[in-house]
């Protein structure tokens, strides 16, 4: 780098005044125009001069790492990073990792850049995770048997200054298994349980009057009913959304507050068999359109108060589409493509498990595990009809649903080799049958 030893005068113009100098190595004494020593100051960090303003003020002239020339007070100094940035948290998939940037010192004051790194072995190959650049992390299924760190970069117009974290252990699979990594790719997901390790939102929308409303998550993977109580303070709590776990944002909702499930009454949670659940009391929750297809499967966790009703459904009338439906006679029905699919002696006024099924031109209904009946069907999708729970009301709409749910999965796809199991997870943890 040229080394300044003179300049003329305070206030330099470019193009015409001059500084003099040596070379890099300190042989060859040379003078620079501004506009010259302006080109070579985009390939260099360090100051070339001091020099005092017309009022008085002293400063160093230095090119900052975008090629301009500024002007930085005298105890500029270059950054340094004085101790390593620490990684804290559990070293599973679906864990949040968190990093305490090292202490560091520079003037002006640096700019801090953090970004998290994924290592085979924790000692080479270390790459950057695209987009992991603030504080916290979340491990993902990438992660899994991997290595992680972060490096910490601080950044002046004098340099840049780069550490690098402890590796940590070997990132292990994740702790909590929820049925949809058993059973992944669902449609649609709503539970008052988590039922994905890598999902990070919420269970449930609340409103206590129709106006406020929050959010409501989980803690250690059920549904936190201490936030919950809190909101409703000593009074009733609705739900105006059911959060979608599937990771296909088909969230369903209900806008009206007279048609809004309640699930805190009187500064309780609703439950059913010690588990949380949403009493519908004729309520509905509305999706999107989409949920109609040819082979499919929806399971439901429900126990009614009504003797006939649609539960749930996905049609525009009748004969199109599908839905899961209690009769007159108190059994369960799935409705498939206009054909009805009952079963018999099956109690609906207590907790259940309704599975109905649907692939190849064959319908199924299964209640707690036991097929109930089959016949054979016609698939045809219903593609205008809106995902509902709680009643079907474009095609009655007084058959709306008097019960308590406490959760619908719904998949797009033959999932007969899967059924059992997913029967089985969720039996596990409501304890129905």
């Amino acid at each position: 780098m040229a080394r300044i030893s003179s300049y003329p005068q305070d206030n330099l113009v470019e193009g015409t005044d001059k500084l003099i100098g040596t070379n890099e190595d300190g042989d060859v004494t040379k003078t620079y125009t501004l506009t010259s020593l302006g080109e070579w100051l985009k390939y260099n960090t360090q100051p070339i001069a001091t020099l005092t303003s017309a009022d008085g003020t002293q400063f160093i002239v230095a090119a900052a790492n975008d090629g301009t020339i500024q002007g930085i007070p005298l105890d500029s100094v270059a950054p340094s990073i004085t101790s390593l940035p620490v990684i804290t948290g559990t070293l599973n998939v679906g864990e949040t990792l968190t990093v305490a940037p090292g202490a560091f010192t520079g003037i002006p004051a640096p700019t801090t850049v953090l970004q998290w790194q994924r290592s085979d072995d924790g000692l080479t190959g270390w790459s950057d995770i695209a987009g992991a650049t603030s504080t916290s992390y979340l491990l993902g299924l990438l992660d899994e048997d991997k290595y992680i760190r972060v490096q910490q970069t601080e950044e002046n117009i004098l340099g840049t200054a780069t550490a690098n974290s402890v590796s940590t252990g070997q990132i292990q699979p994740a702790a909590f298994i929820g049925l949809l990594d058993e059973y992944p790719n669902a449609a649609g997901a709503y539970s008052l349980r988590k039922l994905r390790a890598l999902y990070s939102g919420y269970a449930i929308r609340v409103t206590t009057n129709g106006t406020d409303s929050g959010n409501i998550g989980f803690v250690n993977n059920e549904l936190d009913t201490a936030s919950l109580e809190a909101f409703a303070n000593g009074g009733n709590a609705y739900v105006s959304t059911w959060y979608d776990q599937s990771g296909n944002g088909k969230d369903v909702s209900q806008s009206t507050f007279s048609k809004m499930p309640i699930i805190v009454l009187n500064g309780s949670t609703i439950s059913d068999n010690l588990k949380p659940a949403l009493d519908f009391q004729l309520a509905t929750l509305v999706g999107t359109s989409g949920y109609s297809f040819t082979d499919f499967a929806a399971f439901s966790v429900l126990n009614s108060d009504t003797s006939i009703a649609y539960p749930v459904s996905c049609q525009t009338n009748n004969n199109t589409g599908w839905r899961q439906h209690i009769t007159g006679n108190q059994a369960f029905r799935s409705r498939l493509f206009g054909v009805n699919i009952d079963t018999s002696n099956t109690p609906t006024l207590v907790q259940n498990l309704l599975g109905t099924l649907s692939y190849g031109t064959n319908g199924y209904t299964y209640v707690n595990g036991v097929l109930g009946a089959s016949a054979s069907v016609t698939p045809s999708q219903d593609i205008n009809a809106n995902f509902e729970i709680g009643g079907s009301e474009s095609v009655n709409s007084t058959l709306l649903y008097d019960g308590r749910f406490q959760e619908v999965v719904v998949y797009d796809s033959d999932q007969s080799t899967n059924r059992t199991g997913i029967e089985t997870n969720i039996n596990n943890f409501y304890n129905i049958y």
